[in-house]
This record gives structure tokens, sequence and C-alpha cells, in this order.
């Protein structure tokens, strides 16, 4: 597996670095040996996104690890809605800002 790093994570505001770190981090544990136990990967995962959640102060993310096209995992995280406590889940869409222009080539 080979991973890339995007050369313009610099412009990013400390709102959209959370989440994109996240996800990358929780792709990089893919990484891990398949002869692993589901449930020891997802324990990994659980502790990882937790513990980083509150290290970067992030209200909720929605995390999906995928290999070879079968989900391993989709969990949600902490809490989409601040004033309303909403959980989030595998299906809260987010606002990716900025984001995505990483991802969009230029016209």
């Amino acid at each position: 597996m080979t991973t890339t790093l995007i050369p313009t994570i610099g412009r990013l505001g400390p709102t959209e670095v959370g989440p994109y770190v996240l996800v990358c981090a929780a792709l990089v544990l893919l990484a891990a040996p398949s002869a692993r136990a589901q449930n020891t990967l997802s324990d990994r995962i659980d502790r990882f996104v937790n513990e980083e959640m509150q290290r970067q102060h992030v209200p909720g993310v929605a995390v999906a690890v995928i290999q070879h096209g079968q989900v391993l995992k989709a969990q949600g995280y902490g809490v989409s809605n601040l004033e309303h406590h909403v959980a989030v889940t595998p299906e809260t869409l987010f606002q990716s800002g900025s984001l995505g222009k990483q991802f969009t080539p230029p016209r």
C-alpha cells in the first residue's frame, strides 16, 4: 500500500486539519498485518480515534475502514451537533469546507 502526502495541507485551517489527520491515521491502521483478529483492529481503531478526538478537540467524526472493497469497520464517534448533542453515525454527513479542493483538479 502506497501512502501519498498531500503537499497543500499547510493551507488547511485548524478545524479542517483534525478530521483530515483522523482519516489518514485510520488508513495507516490498515497497514497492520491482516492476520490480526478483526476485533483487535476494531479495538485499536476505537482507542486511536478516541485519543485523537480528545487531543485535537474534535467533537465528532465518522470513520470507515475498507479493504479490498469490504467494509471492515464503519462507526461514528462523538457528536455532530454540539447544541443538540446529536450522535455521529456512519451515515452522518459533514461539510468538508475547502478540503475538497485538494482532490479536485483545476479547470
